[in-house]
């Protein structure tokens, strides 16, 4: 794992937040940008310790955000031989190398975020973060719209995938079993709609080189 200097103007007295985010696509780490964002603009005394792959210029010239950024592979959920298509062998052998999650890199980082004084863990999709969010015993909130044993099951069903598992590490409440990590739903609203500020006015955004006609919506 590497990490790189604090980005933004940094204080002695910051709530510490770390946010795991999965490397799959560019989406989650936007949608992460996006939420530590508005909790930057709520609570603007808190520094996030970001644990991902994901490029890192994603978060960069995001302000007020401070943060810090880890070189940490937080997941694998599909192996993509090109954006439309899934390589299912290539990531059933990365699946059967990373689950369950190496123990000593769970405690490596769990010791990370004590040093550090986090406060909590933030997820997006990135299962290890809740693992070593228990292991730290720190409270940790998992953001998604899907899990991964969902896209699992239906390339169970289609391509008859027997290697493919049938829930992640993350799973939904029931009883405890070894490698699996119970999630507990709370229906709290802690923000209105959090989104990505516009970098663009909407006369630009629709310049031809984009091929979006003006008398369209």
């Amino acid at each position: 794992m590497t990490e790189t200097q604090l980005n933004g103007s940094g204080s002695g007295n910051a709530t510490t937040v770390a946010y795991f985010v999965t490397d799959h696509g560019y989406g989650h780490a936007t949608r992460a940008a996006a939420v530590m964002g508005a909790m930057s603009r709520e609570a603007p005394g808190i520094r996030f310790e970001i644990f991902t792959t994901a490029p890192r210029w994603l978060f960069e010239g995001r302000q007020p955000l401070q943060y810090r950024y880890h070189r940490l592979k937080t997941d694998v959920g599909l192996v993509q031989s090109s954006p439309f298509e899934v390589d299912l062998q290539a990531t059933v052998r990365q699946l059967g190398t990373t689950l369950p999650f190496d123990p000593g890199q769970v405690t490596e980082t769990a010791a990370l975020l004590k040093d550090i004084d986090t406060r909590i863990v933030i997820c997006d999709i990135a299962p290890i973060g809740i693992d070593i969010a228990e292991k730290a015993g720190l409270p940790s909130v998992l953001v998604e719209n899907f899990t991964w044993d969902w896209i699992y099951a239906g390339y169970r069903c289609i391509e008859n995938q027997p290697g493919l598992p049938s829930d992640q590490p993350v799973r939904r409440p029931g009883p405890s079993r070894p490698g699996h990590i119970p999630v507990r739903k709370h229906g709290v609203a802690l923000h209105g709609r959090v989104g990505r500020a516009k970098k663009l006015p909407m006369a630009a955004a629709r310049h031809p080189r984009y091929g979006i006609c003006h008398s369209r919506r």
